[in-house]
């Protein structure tokens, strides 16, 4: 299960010095959670993998040591384009209702939508692709 507090986006991120550094085996992403063991050159360390548990020799400069929970990586340079005030923008909310995403707190099955389209949505909910309820869920 993995948590992810959107409000970081909003907030200024450590910028990381240099490139990100992967499991050799399941393509993690060295991070500050991440154990180094510190070979004899002072910049080579063995990175036990906290996933795969695959080792992983590592080349790394001290700063390049990812220090905090949130880092940004630069992966190339972003291309800026000048925005135009007539230009539009669009928020889209997607509703999942398929039950395979589970819920922790479920709606009543008596809930108004304001369309004109309710015949063809309700068609697409009975559509007879298979069953994706979980056994003993409520179908409401």
């Amino acid at each position: 299960m993995v948590e992810v507090k959107l409000n970081c986006l909003s907030s200024e991120a450590e910028i990381a010095t240099g490139d990100a550094v992967f499991c050799a085996n399941c393509k993690v992403i060295l991070n500050s959670n991440s154990k180094l063991i510190p070979k004899p050159d002072p910049s080579e360390y063995l990175w036990l993998c906290e996933f795969c548990e695959a080792n992983n020799e590592v080349n790394i400069e001290e700063e390049e040591i990812p220090k905090s929970d949130e880092i940004t990586y630069i992966l190339e340079n972003p291309e800026y384009e000048e925005m135009k005030v007539e230009d539009d923008f669009y928020v889209i909310f997607c509703i999942d209702i398929s039950g395979s995403m589970c819920v922790t707190k479920p709606v009543s099955s008596n809930m108004k939508l304001k369309t004109n389209r309710l015949a063809e949505l309700q068609k697409l909910a009975t559509r007879e692709d298979g069953d994706q309820w979980y056994p003993g869920q409520q179908r409401g």
